[in-house]
């Protein structure tokens, strides 16, 4: 074991009259990071948000007006990214508004050579709420090109099931 890792912090958002709105506080019970950099956390995220107007998360699911609080847990690991071929996943479960929501995420990355990075992600999204269920999927690819110090070719694509699109940004760099 190259190093434990523990830690606690927050994000809170407020309105123009200084009134909470929402708070998001992950706190890391256990962090380890290898020697080989391959690392593990497990963690416990607290989040706190209040609606002063229902909104629709989801065709014909509407969350309602009022203060809600939930303990989610998250567990991830990930393997070095020094290797040719690496990965992660991660899985984050509990409460989410008056239901439960479960998160599963994956991720590989190709480095075949400096020149050269390829990455697949692809998140779900599995929520019960007491107006309804749904499921999101977001997947994304990366593949960046680097022909010289002076020229590269960063490539990123998205696909998401809400939006039912795909998007795709390049970027062809020249100094």
């Amino acid at each position: 074991v190259r190093r434990l890792e523990f830690g606690a912090e927050s994000t809170v958002v407020t309105d123009l009259t200084n009134d909470v709105e929402s708070v998001e506080a992950p706190f890391q019970y256990m962090g380890v990071v290898w020697d080989s950099g391959d690392e593990f956390k497990l963690q416990t995220i607290w989040s706190y948000e209040r609606h002063d107007a229902p909104f629709d998360i989801q065709d014909g699911v509407t969350i309602p007006t009022g203060e809600y609080d939930w303990l989610r847990w998250r567990m991830e690991a990930e393997s070095a990214l020094k290797r040719p071929v690496s990965g992660a996943v991660a899985v984050e479960v509990g409460p989410f508004y008056d239901g439960t929501r479960t998160d599963y995420e994956a991720q590989a990355s190709w480095r075949p050579s400096r020149y050269f990075t390829g990455e697949l992600e692809y998140e779900q999204n599995r929520v019960s709420l007491p107006d309804g269920d749904f499921v999101t999927h977001l997947g994304a690819a990366r593949l960046d090109a680097a022909f010289s110090p002076d020229l590269t070719w960063s490539n990123f694509l998205q696909f998401d099931n809400e939006s039912d699109t795909l998007g795709w940004n390049t970027r062809l760099q020249w100094i």
